[in-house]
């Protein structure tokens, strides 16, 4: 698993600013895939085949 520093502190900034310092797995689930810069599915990268994260066949 790679891991995304600038993602990362992200997340820790959007916890910080929240009253009760946390948040929703269904906020972080947003910011990792979604986020316009650094989430899942704003990368350009490969996502099918062997080089990529789906490969569900030989």
């Amino acid at each position: 698993m790679n891991s995304n520093p600038i993602l990362c502190e992200i997340i820790r900034q959007r916890i910080e600013e929240t009253a009760r310092k946390r948040i929703t797995f269904a906020e972080y689930m947003d910011l990792t895939l979604y986020h316009p810069q650094e989430g899942y599915y704003a990368k350009e990268a490969t996502k099918i085949g062997k080089q990529g994260d789906f490969l569900t066949s030989p």
